[in-house]
């Protein structure tokens, strides 16, 4: 059977998966399940039966929910990866996520380990309970930028970091 652009037939069903957004569309007497923004690329890009292999389908304004065909690009995948690990806002200092202003304070200066067979390092530290014991593991492998820590001496450099601030949080409290 020849491979069809399944932009051109009617969705039978959507449904929220992982967090993304996927079209059941029915064509003859089968049945495909797509991310949805492959099915509005596809149906307006009609030239094209799939998405070329080694290509995916990205969001300009980083909106995953918005399948709008002008927000919707064909990348190479690795162009793709690489986009988003460079924009990525990552932080990792004692405050993880601002949205939620969770506090991860180390009961301990963060130890060096190495991690994929010595090639890099992290950081691991437990988190402090309010009642002072030990609560969370938590694990720390890039910094504040978002690089990955390529030596031991980097990864214990940031642990300090973590641990000086974490100080002045308790003192402060």
């Amino acid at each position: 059977m020849k491979k069809e652009n399944l932009g051109q037939y009617e969705i039978s069903e959507a449904f929220v998966k992982k967090g993304r957004l996927y079209v059941r569309v029915h064509y003859g007497d089968k049945r495909v399940v797509i991310p949805r923004a492959v099915y509005f690329w596809l149906k307006y890009n009609p030239c094209f039966v799939e998405v070329p292999q080694g290509y995916v389908i990205h969001h300009l304004d980083g909106d995953e929910l918005n399948d709008d065909p002008s927000n919707l690009a064909l990348m190479h995948k690795f162009h793709h990866t690489a986009y988003h690990w460079k924009h990525k806002r990552i932080s990792t200092t004692v405050i993880i996520d601002n949205n939620l202003r969770t506090f991860y304070i180390p009961t301990q200066i963060p130890k060096a380990q190495p991690m994929n067979g010595g090639k890099r390092f992290r950081l691991q530290f437990y988190e402090r309970n309010n009642n002072g014991s030990r609560n969370k593991k938590i694990n720390v492998s890039v910094d504040d930028e978002g690089n990955p820590f390529f030596t031991k001496e980097d990864a214990e450099k940031h642990g300090l970091k973590i641990w000086e601030i974490s100080k002045q949080i308790i003192a402060d409290t």
